[in-house]
């Protein structure tokens, strides 16, 4: 497996190729923060063979030129990405991403029944809300084939426990799923409630081996909360560790 490295002002694609040159993976990354923009300057349709893709990522920070719309773009692509086994968005500091968004992304989630492994990350996006996480949970009840889960919303702060509980009860579905993270660091609406249904799902799912959960500095937890949270840890002895292998490559 070899890859190749595009270089523009807005955006860096590497490809990803298989020995008999078959593109496997796409790896789309801003090469200019604050004005990239998916929908605009990526063609993904035009740019790869999209029936062999098994992997994607997009990698955009800090982009205020990133809105719905970009989201509404990946939507399309992963229409169409049928083998797809893995995706990773990172687009995190995205002030103009919404609930909008959200919802684009989990119509194009529904299409891939393949994927093994989902990382979201949407920390500091200030617009989303639990109705944006209600989306997201209609687009992961199908993916049962999902085994690795990652979602990063830290300081989105319109998050309550009903998004939270919306997201685990998709994630109760997920009965092959073995690794989850979740970080919601920051968000002050959530309370032991929200805690208590996380606790819940991760009893629920038998091939669960490794949890890592992000709730620093919710303010409405309270020491209730965090002792269940320390006990579904302890569950996991060497989380830390065996999590950052886990992710490594990610």
């Amino acid at each position: 497996m070899h890859s190749i490295i595009l270089h523009s002002e807005f955006i860096k694609i590497k490809r990803i190729f298989s020995s008999d040159k078959t593109i496997q993976g796409v790896s789309f990354n801003q090469g200019n923060p604050g004005r990239a923009d998916i929908s605009s300057r990526c063609h993904l349709n035009n740019s790869v063979q999209l029936k062999s893709l098994q992997y994607i990522h997009f990698g955009y920070s800090y982009c205020d030129g990133l809105t719905d719309q970009s989201y509404d773009y990946v939507r399309r692509c992963l229409q169409r990405l049928k083998l797809l086994k893995e995706i990773d968005l990172g687009l995190h500091h995205c002030s103009a991403l919404t609930d909008i968004g959200l919802q684009n992304l989990s119509k194009g989630l529904k299409r891939c029944i393949l994927l093994q492994k989902i990382i979201i990350r949407s920390a500091h996006c200030p617009n989303i809300t639990d109705a944006g996480f209600l989306c997201i949970s209609q687009g992961l009840k199908r993916l049962t084939s999902l085994k690795r889960a990652k979602f990063d919303f830290t300081e989105c702060f319109n998050i309550t426990d009903l998004g939270l509980e919306s997201l685990s009860d998709a994630l109760k579905r997920l009965i092959l799923l073995e690794g989850l993270y979740l970080g919601f660091g920051f968000c002050g609406q959530i309370t032991d409630r929200g805690i208590h249904n996380i606790d819940k799902t991760i009893q629920s799912l038998p091939r669960l081996k490794e949890v890592m959960l992000g709730f620093s500095t919710c303010r409405n937890i309270t020491s209730k909360g965090r002792r269940k949270i320390d006990e579904i840890e302890k569950k996991y002895p060497s989380v830390q560790k065996r999590f950052q292998g886990f992710w490594q490559n990610y």
